[in-house]
């Protein structure tokens, strides 16, 4: 599925958000947060060091596939959010 979105949707590489593990409430939501990270490993997809984003308290990681370039992309991950945004707007 993920092959498929990548060739036919959007034909360029993707960068994904997971939950992070050591923010898990107990050990069955621990699991789920694995696996799903070890699901996408097995699609190539690969967890960006030092880097996550803390969206109201939720933590999460970002993973990349081999196509995406993490460097060229630094300038807009580090700049600070200067208001929540609202959800209503993408509507």
């Amino acid at each position: 599925m993920i092959e498929l979105f990548r060739k036919h949707i959007l034909n360029k590489s993707l960068l994904l958000e997971v939950e992070d593990p050591k923010y898990a409430k107990d050990a069955v939501d621990f699991k789920i947060r694995t696996k799903r990270i070890s699901f996408y490993e097995k699609c190539n997809f690969t967890l960006v060091e030092n880097v996550f984003l803390n969206i109201y308290n939720y933590r999460l990681l970002l993973m990349k596939d081999p196509n995406f370039f993490i460097n060229s992309y630094k300038h807009v991950i580090k700049k600070p959010m200067l208001k929540p945004l609202d959800p209503g707007s993408l509507l």
